[in-house]
């Protein structure tokens, strides 16, 4: 399997690209890759930042996010934002390998 730009894609490697259930770009790390799959053959986990986080009620159950701080002032104040491990599903042709996505002036064009 391989990157957009037909670098090989190996289990481990440092990504950036667009994944199927998060906007924008991310970075992150190459978890899994499922040869054979015409869609999810690839799966990069990433810390996400949730900003319109908001504490649970009692009645909702046990919520244990990584980390939950304030957006300004280095976490100390303004409104809360949660940020925590997650998976999302890609494919390969959606990503570049860390190194060659920040060696282009404009890696998405």
């Amino acid at each position: 399997m391989h990157y957009k730009n037909g670098r090989e894609a190996k289990v481990g490697d440092k990504v950036v690209g667009t994944v199927f259930n998060t906007k924008g770009i991310i970075a992150g790390t190459l978890v899994s890759l499922t040869p054979g799959t015409d869609a999810c053959s690839a799966m990069v986990g990433f810390i996400d930042l949730e900003t319109d986080f908001t504490y649970p009620s009692t009645l909702q159950g046990i919520y244990t996010p990584v980390r939950i701080q304030g957006t300004e002032q280095h976490g100390s104040a303004g409104p809360l934002a949660v940020s925590g491990y997650k998976q999302d599903y890609t494919e390969c042709k959606n990503l570049l390998h860390a190194e060659d996505a920040f060696n282009r002036e404009k890696p998405w064009n």
